[in-house]
């Protein structure tokens, strides 16, 4: 997971490949990727804050027991925020 604040707001990232993909068999954390790699993440999100002119700041990569945190708490967030579910309305 990409730890970022987007304009002083949380806004992680959660990194992921298909489950299929022979490329990154080996791989079952962020902390499983090369270096290289880590960098080309982090310099997608400096750009693309450049491209979009936003004020990001990207703060690390934490590994999959924050992603699963991360993904639990907007699960429940989005549970909090729609009870019923959403409406076809």
């Amino acid at each position: 997971m990409v730890n970022l604040t987007d304009r002083g707001d949380n806004d992680d990232k959660i990194i992921c490949v298909h489950c299929d993909d022979p490329m990154y068999d080996d791989y079952h954390s962020v902390n499983d990727l090369p270096d290289y790699e880590l960098r080309e993440i982090e310099w997608f999100f400096e750009d693309y804050q450049d491209v979009m002119h936003l004020d990001v700041d990207v703060e690390g990569f934490l590994g999959t027991d924050k992603a699963h945190e991360s993904i639990q708490m907007c699960r429940e967030r989005y549970r909090d925020e729609f009870p019923n579910g959403l409406s076809s309305t």
